[in-house]
């Protein structure tokens, strides 16, 4: 099922709010972190996931997640033809 742009985009800033407060409800993460370090310094969260839960995933999905702390911080153009 493919999805416009506009409705993915929504979904995903929707899920990611719904992720910070549910963690923050839930005293999962740290009461002192903002939303925009949240969003801004994820590897943290990331090495705890995968120290929580590296077990349960297959080695794809270890290496998919390992991926997401190399990323480029800026603002970013994507074309879709």
């Amino acid at each position: 099922m493919r999805v416009s742009t506009d409705a993915a985009n929504c979904f995903i800033t929707l899920y990611i709010r719904l992720l910070y407060y549910a963690g923050q409800q839930r005293d999962v993460l740290p009461p002192a972190l903002s939303f925009s370090l949240f969003l801004a310094e994820p590897w943290p969260l990331i090495d705890d996931f995968m120290t929580a839960h590296g077990d349960t995933l297959s080695v794809e999905e270890q290496q998919i997640v390992a991926a997401w702390t190399c990323f480029l911080r800026g603002t970013f153009v994507v074309c879709v033809t």
